[in-house]
């Protein structure tokens, strides 16, 4: 799953920490370069560092009912089948395939409910840096100066209150193939993926409830 439905799905009331946790695996990724958590997390005595490291394994624990649900490989079925008919040919359309379907997820839940994304960000500004240092030479990642340059940058941009609109998940999903050099969509490729982007939605807005239900039989 993405951001927003990383925290609509499992957010908790009241504990920031928990809720930051719940994207610091992406984070992790999106911030640092070469940077990943480990599979073998570490919890913690400090209040605030052990509530990241709970929510760091709710994502793992989540992500992976996400991505063997039926309703996810179906969307990625679809969007393959697509994307390799297009007459301007995605290098890497699995790629593109998977996280136009998880961004499409996010446009999805933010369109029913507009606050999300600021709730998220109201979450946000309750960290205690500190603590997120501590997570992370916990976990033998020692830069957390890049770390906090990309946290800055996030919670000033708040991109993600632009995912309402296909446009922005499209040029999200370019901007995230940047980030792995890939080539710049052409005008023509980018109004593939709106076409393309449309019929994953139809394909998962109904069947949402679905997964909502798969999350919660973990618990």
């Amino acid at each position: 799953m993405n951001f927003l439905a990383h925290y609509y799905f499992d957010a908790r009331i009241g504990r920031p920490h928990f809720n930051f946790g719940l994207l610091m695996p992406d984070l992790v990724r999106n911030f640092i370069r070469g940077g990943r958590l480990p599979a073998d997390l570490i919890a913690s005595d400090h209040v605030a560092v052990d509530g990241i490291y709970k929510g760091c394994v709710q994502h793992k624990d989540s992500d992976r009912i996400f991505h063997n649900w039926s309703g996810f490989t179906e969307s990625m079925e679809l969007c393959n089948d697509r994307l390799k008919t297009c007459p301007e040919p995605f290098p890497r359309y699995f790629f593109h395939a998977h996280i136009l379907s998880e961004l499409v997820l996010d446009k999805i839940l933010l369109n029913e409910q507009p606050g999300l994304a600021d709730k998220l960000y109201t979450d946000f500004e309750q960290i205690d840096l500190t603590a997120v240092r501590l997570f992370l030479q916990n976990h033998e990642i020692n830069n957390f100066h890049d770390f906090q340059l990309g946290f800055d940058r996030f919670m000033e941009v708040r991109y993600l209150t632009k995912y309402m609109h296909f446009t922005n998940i499209v040029y999200a999903l370019g901007q995230i193939g940047k980030k792995m050099r890939l080539q710049p969509f052409t005008e023509y490729q980018k109004a593939f993926l709106l076409e393309v982007s449309e019929e994953i939605e139809s394909h998962l807005r109904p069947i949402i409830p679905d997964l909502q239900s798969a999350l919660r039989e973990q618990v």
